[in-house]
């Protein structure tokens, strides 16, 4: 993204504190779910042959049960920038944002590394909220929305994950510096639709849909969703204290030593200046 490269002309800066008088906030983010997958195969008696009509013996790509992992991480001075949801610089010039990407595949879940979507409410006017509860409000209770791209094989629309549950708060003296020490919940929605690589044309290697049919074959039943897959589970949020010091320190999430980000991930942030 053309914006991070003015990171690299914030260097003179040195380093130095994340932000003056305040703390750098880092948060290892884990949502995994139930899904489905691209599988190929052959047509068999039942339902596809005696009422879809389909030919028994013919290769096809249908959807089965699976799973997904999307790994994530979220950084700023203090809890306002951390769970911002957005890419922006501090007053000192560093940039405070969000990166989720696919475990498997480490494909960024946004179309690129700073263009996530990701919703804690803090605008105000969104959906997300983290509400301080419990006598000594010292727990949170929180939704978020994550918005996930199609990667790799799909070919449905954007998806979208609906996460909710709770942790817990370990304050500071500065309201700012106090942190979600970790926080945990469920996940449903609907994630892009698979695709798959099956083609009946083995030279021209296209990449197809898989095969879900409608549920209800009455004249008026459709309930089919071509573009979109179901998903459900649970996300975990945990507050990375090394990561964090790092960062107070050096300025640069690149520089935090964050061992979940794969390699070739870093490495597409460092080139872009961050």
């Amino acid at each position: 993204m053309k914006k991070l490269m003015i990171a690299a002309a914030v260097a003179a800066i040195g380093a130095g504190a994340f932000a003056s008088g305040t703390k750098a906030q880092v948060y290892d983010a884990k949502i995994t779910v139930k899904t489905t997958v691209c599988k190929d195969g052959k047509v068999s008696n039942g339902y596809l042959t005696k009422v879809l009509e389909m030919e028994k013996g013919d290769s096809f790509a249908y959807r089965a049960q699976g799973s997904r992992t999307i790994l994530g991480l979220l950084w700023g001075c203090g809890c306002d920038e951390a769970f911002a949801g957005e890419w922006s610089e501090n007053e000192n010039g560093y940039w405070y944002g969000n990166l989720f990407w696919d475990k498997k595949t480490s494909q960024w879940i946004g179309d690129t590394f700073d263009s996530t979507e990701v919703d804690f409410g803090a605008s105000g006017d969104q959906e997300g909220f983290i509400n301080r509860i419990g006598k000594k409000a010292s727990e949170v209770e929180m939704y978020w929305i994550l918005k996930v791209v199609p990667t790799g094989d799909d070919v449905g629309d954007e998806g979208k994950l609906n996460n909710a549950g709770f942790g817990k708060v370990t304050d500071k003296e500065d309201g700012c510096d106090s942190y979600i020490s970790s926080a945990k919940g469920n996940t449903a929605g609907f994630l892009p639709a698979p695709g798959s690589e099956f083609s009946d044309c083995i030279y021209c290697g296209e990449t197809g849909y898989c095969e879900a049919w409608n549920f209800c074959e009455c004249e008026e039943g459709y309930y089919k969703g071509d573009e979109f897959t179901a998903a459900t589970g649970t996300w975990t949020l945990k507050y990375n204290k090394s990561a964090s010091s790092k960062l107070s320190a050096k300025g640069y999430i690149t520089q935090a030593g964050v061992k979940s980000l794969p390699k070739d991930l870093l490495a597409e942030l460092k080139l872009a200046g961050e």
